[in-house]
């Protein structure tokens, strides 16, 4: 649905800086009224990345002790004046900007999956240093950022040795933040918390905003009960304004009197990251009573005056959470095995569910909700991200089948797997495998999940995103615009994962090809992946298959085997951030990381 404002928005960005210009300093992006703060942030945030892989190649350097304080102190000021003096060649600067305008569009609408895949593009960890400088690429929803930088620091001081974090630790984190922050709002504040995404992406004196938006946003967030009521609102009307929608919560809200309390033992665990949030929580509503405070001052009324004619009653609404008002909670997606969690506090201050709990209403685990393919068709128009499913993939009519992946471990799985890339939980484009994600802390992880896990290769589990070809060839570039999951060419700046090597296996080219010494590449490969990757990947071409697993065998290296994987996704014109890619690649890659880990 964004295709056409991405376009127009990248061609007037360009039009307006470039030129004929040849050399693009950063001081004068950042001064250029024409492009929005939100992509102003990735230029920052690419320097910044310019500057800290600089830093990491001269601490590899054993010659110079970088560390001591006279040189750290020297460089800490020559990396200030690096920023200050930063510039972008025409090819870089055209490169960050299409990849902002981009990430923008699809972080305002699914904030918590582009996170996740910006940060670890299907990697296994990420150092936190270069996790937190890739979170200042997003200005809107800062709660993420500013209680996960909390976070961080309280484990630090906790354990000195805390340096980097895997991505389903992450997702876990950045998931139960959202979750909190969205169990203690009103609908007031449920109103600020979305408004970037009516300002950003809303048109008119309005400011109205595609339905399907919305469904999708909230998706994100494992509302369901919220999506399929959005879903069946979309009959009636295509667009919501930020004034209709406080109306339909407060008609959600109001349909739920009968429901029963939900069980938020899993969003609240009583750790480090629910007292960051908690006092985040504290500091913003102490934020907003210094500024009705103000306003009441400057009105010539004290803080607790009646409200007068010039003052709305509507203002009331932004009292803390401990004050009347309804609030919005989220849910917990019934694939975790976990009830569905959503809640309000009504007038009385009971919380109440949504949705029934799993005893009331529980969900065959072979049975995918019916909305789901409501979600996803909603989204497969509307999100720039999703591969248009192959015409041999479902035939007319076929809309209510839903495929179950190989890892769904269901026991009922026996009937024939229809191949769809649709979660059952989640509609959308970019889309987290939230059925065995959340293997780390209390209430996101079953034991049958974690067995499941320990068979897979290292990264498989880690399914990040689907990332889709739009009709139109110009929305989404070739695959050397977005970071590679290889991470091998390093030339492309913040675009590469090259530079950065984690402590969790990546492999160092240091010597010759060691491929005698590694396992055949098929048993990192399931008879279920196989299939999909000959198809999705080959075209059905099994001979091709093979000679590429037999190049693959031959890779004595990581940086060898990437760039196998680069010429085939070229050759065969493959989306290398489709899902089978992914997870295909994650496979190959788990060979070499399998033989790291065991030295």
């Amino acid at each position: 649905m964004f295709e056409q404002e991405i376009n127009e928005t990248i061609q007037r960005i360009t039009r307006d800086v470039l030129q004929d210009k040849t050399l693009i300093p950063l001081v004068e992006i950042l001064e250029k009224p024409s492009i929005s703060n939100r992509f102003k942030a990735f230029f920052e945030t690419e320097v910044h990345w310019w500057i800290y892989t600089e830093s990491l190649s001269r601490k590899r350097d054993r010659r110079f002790d970088f560390f001591h304080p006279e040189i750290a102190s020297l460089l800490s000021y020559l990396e200030q004046i690096q920023a200050k003096h930063a510039q972008f060649e025409r090819d870089d600067f055209l490169s960050v900007l299409d990849k902002g305008v981009k990430l923008s569009y699809n972080y305002i609408c699914r904030p918590q999956t582009t996170l996740k895949w910006y940060v670890f593009r299907g990697e296994p960890t990420k150092p936190l240093g270069e996790t937190m400088l890739r979170m200042n690429a997003f200005r809107d929803y800062p709660y993420f950022k500013t209680v996960f930088t909390d976070w961080v620091d309280r484990k630090r001081e906790e354990r000195p040795t805390f340096d980097s974090i895997s991505a389903r630790e992450f997702e876990r984190i950045i998931r139960r933040i959202d979750d909190q922050i969205l169990l203690s709002c009103t609908i007031e504040e449920l109103r600020d918390i979305i408004y970037p995404l009516f300002d950003f992406i809303g048109k008119g004196e309005a400011r109205s905003v595609p339905i399907d938006a919305l469904i999708v946003y909230f998706d994100d967030k494992h509302i369901a009960r919220l999506v399929e009521f959005l879903e069946k609102k979309r009959e009636q009307q295509s667009h919501v304004t930020l004034e209709s929608f406080s109306h339909l919560i407060e008609e959600l809200l109001s349909s739920a009197d009968d429901e029963l309390e939900a069980d938020f033992s899993s969003v609240y665990q009583n750790d480090t990251l629910d007292a960051v949030v908690r006092e985040h929580l504290q500091e913003s509503d102490a934020r907003e009573e210094e500024v009705m405070e103000a306003v009441n001052g400057i009105k010539g009324e004290s803080p607790s005056s009646p409200v007068q004619q010039g003052q709305p009653e509507e203002e009331e609404a932004a009292l803390p959470p401990e004050e009347e008002g309804e609030e919005v909670v989220v849910d917990e997606s019934p694939s975790e095995m976990e009830p569905e969690r959503e809640s309000i506090r009504s007038d009385n201050d009971e919380a109440e569910s949504l949705v029934p709990n799993s005893d009331q209403l529980p969900l065959e685990e072979n049975e995918p909700e019916s909305e789901s393919e409501a979600v996803q068709r909603a989204s497969d128009e509307f999100f720039i991200g999703l591969r248009p499913l192959d015409d041999d993939d479902v035939e007319p009519g076929d809309v209510g089948v839903v495929e179950l992946e190989e890892d769904d471990e269901l026991d009922t799985a026996t009937d024939q797997i229809i191949d769809i890339l649709v979660e059952p939980e989640n509609g959308g484009q970019i889309i987290v495998g939230e059925r065995h994600e959340f293997e780390l802390g209390g209430g996101y992880s079953s034991e049958s999940v974690e067995e499941k896990e320990t068979s897979q290769t290292v990264a498989s589990d880690d399914e990040v995103i689907e990332k889709s070809i739009p009709s139109e060839p110009e929305v989404v570039e070739a695959r050397d615009e977005e970071i590679a999951e290889n991470g091998d060419e390093v030339d492309d700046g913040l675009i590469e994962e090259g530079q950065v090597d984690t402590d969790e296996g990546t492999v160092e080219d240091d010597g010759p090809p060691t491929a005698q010494n590694l396992s055949d590449i098929r048993v990192h490969i399931d008879a279920m992946l196989e299939r999909k990757v000959i198809k999705k990947i080959f075209a059905r071409n099994r001979g091709q298959y093979e000679e590429t697993l037999e190049a693959l065998n031959k890779a004595g290296s990581w940086r060898d085997a990437s760039k196998v994987l680069d010429e085939l996704f070229i050759r065969f014109d493959v989306d290398p951030y489709s899902r089978t890619a992914i997870r295909f690649t994650d496979a190959i890659y788990g060979r070499y990381l399998t033989t790291v880990s065991g030295i």
